[in-house]
């Protein structure tokens, strides 16, 4: 019986968790969040780990392939206290917030083509009290920001965490080696979608700040940047904001105008947006 089985551990440095024998879930109960231990599985080898994340907490025996995976709300009230160092304020979230998305949360990504496996990578969560896809990101382990999706008719569509300018938040919804430009999007699932064929990030919203632009070039570094932005009003005067911003820094930088969002599209047909994109006149 897996939970009656005893674990060892490693040597670890001083500054890690000290833990005694025990269940895998009890250990997991006692991880900083991001964190993982080597135990025993199968006999004698330390061969399963057992990791404890935003939400959930798991064990995998790398031996004989068996994983666990248990919803860990304790872990969802940890993220709201994230470091000091990654955030100027701590992020205020609904005493719901759970991993166990909603059906409605989930009836909504599956129209982008994400499923619930891809959304539990991604540590997206749910809450009933605001009827929100909350979309975090991620630092060592604990939210510092996030994106949230309104599921019912409510306004706004999309609540972003406060402080993300400072801390420059960005999310990353594709890395190419081989991509020589990277494209801009305003949300989360349209990065996502951009991102199987490109680079490809979401500014949160429609305003490059210094310390963003800063992750951007971290990121991608000074390579063309095109704009695909959401064809509203505070889109389009996001995008010439944004170009000029881009430009100051001598970058090439290009824009597609679409009459939906770009998560609305097919692989063909973003692939067909950015083409046309690299062939136009530099201007927005």
């Amino acid at each position: 019986d897996l939970h009656r089985r005893r674990h060892s551990f490693p040597t670890r440095r001083s500054s890690d968790l000290s833990l005694s024998a025990g269940s895998w879930e009890e250990i997991a109960a006692h991880l900083r969040v991001g964190a993982s231990v080597r135990a025993t599985h199968c006999g004698t080898s330390r061969s399963a780990v057992i990791s404890r994340r935003p939400g959930t907490i798991s064990i995998h025996c790398f031996k004989c392939g068996e994983t666990i995976t248990r919803a860990n709300r304790s872990t969802l009230r940890e993220i709201a206290n994230p470091p000091a160092s990654l955030t100027s304020s701590k992020l205020k979230l609904p005493r719901d917030l759970t991993t166990n998305l909603s059906t409605p949360a989930l009836a909504w990504l599956s129209k982008y083509g994400v499923s619930r496996d891809t959304a539990s990578t991604l540590h997206f969560a749910s809450s009933l009290q605001t009827q929100r896809l909350y979309m975090p990101l991620l630092s060592q382990g604990s939210w510092v920001a996030y994106q949230a999706r309104a599921l019912s008719s409510q306004q706004p569509k999309y609540l972003n965490s406060s402080g993300i300018s400072e801390i420059g938040s960005i999310f990353v919804g594709g890395i190419h080696t081989s991509c020589t430009l990277a494209i801009a999007v305003e949300d989360i699932l349209s990065a996502l979608r951009v991102g199987r064929l490109y680079n490809a990030f979401s500014t949160l919203g429609t305003t490059l700040s210094p310390a963003k632009l800063s992750m951007c070039l971290k990121v991608f570094g000074r390579t063309t940047f095109v704009l695909w932005l959401d064809p509203d009003k505070a889109g389009l005067a996001g995008r010439r904001k944004m170009r000029r911003v881009l430009e100051m820094q001598g970058l090439d930088v290009r824009y597609i105008h679409s009459e939906r969002d770009p998560k609305d599209y097919t692989d063909a047909e973003v692939a067909q947006f950015v083409s046309a994109a690299m062939e136009m006149p530099n201007k927005c």
